[in-house]
């Protein structure tokens, strides 16, 4: 049997999917703030450890996603020194935070999802990936994440990580 990989063996190859495990986004309060606002809730399903485990023996390069997708996918980046290039469309955000939220995105690329990670794997391991996990993008090219939406370059609003968990009450 292959053995696990530790994090300092890991590193992103140009041409690996790039997938996450869990919803974007659940970590956010199913209430709105008065301000209609969505706050942050530590409170979030966390993986089981066989899945850890099963994409731990195939993965190239994996992180929590606790400081949020983007914080993820750079700190990828510059160990890996790679870029990334990801699509809001393929993104599991929270059914409930797409619909009631204009900020949905920012909060599916910014917000730390407690106990979920990101990862990237080579492509012919596609077959392996587990179920509650969504491909995502690519790495390629560059040094930094570059988010598309219908094959269009966004310019996100980057919030370098200021949106963590924060439990309300």
């Amino acid at each position: 049997m292959e053995k696990v990989k530790t994090m300092s063996q890991l590193k992103a190859k140009h041409g690996d999917l790039i997938a996450i495990t869990g919803e974007l986004g659940s970590s956010a309060i199913k209430k709105k703030t008065k301000d209609n606002r969505f706050e942050i809730n530590s409170s979030e399903y966390a993986l089981t450890l066989s899945i850890i485990k099963k994409i731990q023996y195939f993965a190239q390069a994996n992180t929590n996603n606790i400081k949020g997708l983007m914080l993820s996918l750079r700190e990828i980046c510059q160990a890996s020194q790679l870029g990334a290039k990801i699509s809001l469309e393929q993104l599991p955000v929270n059914r409930q935070v797409k619909n009631e939220s204009s900020e949905w995105s920012n909060l599916a690329l910014f917000a730390g999802n407690v106990g979920q990670i990101c990862f990237t794997f080579k492509v012919s391991d596609l077959y392996k990936l587990p179920d509650n996990c969504t491909v995502i993008g690519q790495m390629g090219c560059g040094n930094q994440v570059k988010v598309f939406s219908n094959n269009q370059e966004v310019n996100i609003k980057d919030n370098h990580g200021l949106l963590h968990c924060k439990t309300v009450d």
